[in-house]
């Protein structure tokens, strides 16, 4: 590289001919509303790429509001595909970020019939203007490592895609960004688990499942659930409708999975988490953590900032059920990380003391930044639990008005004491 350097640097004839070599032209990220969006510049790269594997990012700019109509964006990309559509089958690496998902459905007709020899492939979109299905017939695809895109193309691609080599590389699958506002229909619950079961007809040893962000249709339901059985780490985040208690029972029966993933999704139905490694988040209310926890076999458990985490909840964790005995939430529950102010020392001792007359129901690992903690509290959990900690988190300003809005709403209320601007 000196050396081209140093040869670069003797004229302008000679810097452009050294910048045409095709290595120096192996990857194009492009902000489609950025100063990188340049067409000379599009129409270069796939020439003087020559036959060399290339990857194409493109996406809008991070932390900007949308500059451009869907108009404006299609005609952008009908010009990237029509330099890059000669092209596709030396991609080993397509990620694709749109302002509107209308302008992923335009790209699509681009793909369709088309052979593919991609690594990744991410078609993604922000905001949820159009449902129609991608007008892909066909695909066909080699050794895929990672797939991401919504929720609703998930379920065309896995329609259309013919396996080349049965996929035994698909590691990585992540389903995201579907939220249409009334009236276009959101993501069906059926369809998608339906999609995902295909995966078990696939050379797929074991792969990571993220779903985030996805406003499900609560009327289409499965008539049976599908065993997802090669799912090795499963995060949900952000889901709206009735498809937590539907993935969960999907996953149970996987022998590969090791950890969960779940935050800030509400579920009004019984909908016990797989067993494994659990790590919870930003459930809001108490009836949906025990939608989530009544039934959970694992023995860790991560939790931060839930608000339905409070000492209710912990009392909940104290009860055994009449006829066997057995806790009826969290049954094997031994390790414990809590991160979160929303509980009270007292009630966390209480609890541990209800589980300990058992060595396998007594917690052995309990890891706290939370409230404060009393002497009392302190001196039977330092005594009682293997492997205890406690931080006492210093609460904000803002996390102090809170609470007491908490504490007054729940003694019938004396208006907000939060500014408008904070809420």
């Amino acid at each position: 590289m000196s050396t081209m350097r140093a040869l670069a640097m003797v004229c302008r004839r000679w810097l452009d001919v050294l910048a045409m070599r095709p290595e120096y032209w192996e990857q194009l990220k492009i902000n489609i509303d950025g100063p990188t969006f340049i067409p000379a510049a599009i129409e270069t790269f796939f020439v003087a790429s020559r036959d060399n594997p290339i990857e194409v990012t493109v996406y809008p700019r991070e932390f900007e509001p949308c500059t451009l109509t869907a108009a404006q964006e299609r005609d952008r990309w009908a010009l990237i595909m029509r330099h890059m559509a000669p092209h596709l089958g030396r991609l080993s690496r397509l990620s694709v970020t749109t302002y509107f998902r209308s302008t992923i459905v335009f790209i699509s007709q681009f793909l369709d019939g088309a052979t593919l020899t991609l690594e990744e492939l991410e078609l993604k979109s922000r905001q949820t203007d159009d449902t129609s299905p991608l007008q892909i017939s066909t695909l066909r695809m080699a050794d895929i490592e990672s797939l991401h895109t919504d929720a609703e193309s998930f379920v065309n691609l896995m329609g259309a895609i013919e396996w080349l080599s049965g996929s035994g590389t698909l590691g990585k699958i992540g389903i995201t960004g579907y939220r249409p506002e009334s009236p276009l229909p959101a993501a069906s619950p059926a369809r998608l688990i339906a999609a995902l079961d295909k995966l078990n007809g696939l050379d797929v040893r074991m792969y990571i499942l993220s779903i985030t962000n996805v406003k499900f249709d609560p009327n289409d339901l499965p008539s049976d659930t599908p065993s997802l059985r090669s799912v090795a780490l499963l995060t949900l985040e952000e889901l709206e409708g009735p498809f937590v208690p539907i993935i969960c029972d999907a996953t149970r029966s996987s022998v590969h999975l090791e950890d969960i993933h779940v935050e800030k999704c509400e579920t009004p139905t019984y909908s016990p988490l797989p067993p494994g490694n659990l790590n919870i988040s930003g459930i809001p209310s108490g009836p949906s953590l025990l939608h989530l926890l009544q039934g959970f076999e694992g023995t860790d458990i991560i939790l931060y900032d839930c608000q339905g985490f409070d000492d209710w909840f912990l009392g909940v964790l104290s009860v055994r059920n009449q006829t066997d005995g057995r806790f009826q939430a969290c049954p094997n529950l031994q390790n414990m990380e809590l991160r979160d102010y929303h509980f009270s020392a007292s009630a966390l001792r209480r609890m541990c003391e209800a589980r300990y007359d058992n060595t396998q129901t007594r917690i052995k690992s309990l890891s706290v930044y939370g409230p404060k903690l009393d002497d009392e509290s302190n001196a039977w959990l330092e005594s009682h639990v293997e492997d205890f900690s406690w931080e006492e988190r210093e609460l904000s300003e803002l996390e102090r008005l809170r609470k007491l809005q908490e504490l007054l709403s729940s003694m019938g209320g004396l208006g907000s004491l939060i500014p408008a601007t904070q809420m």
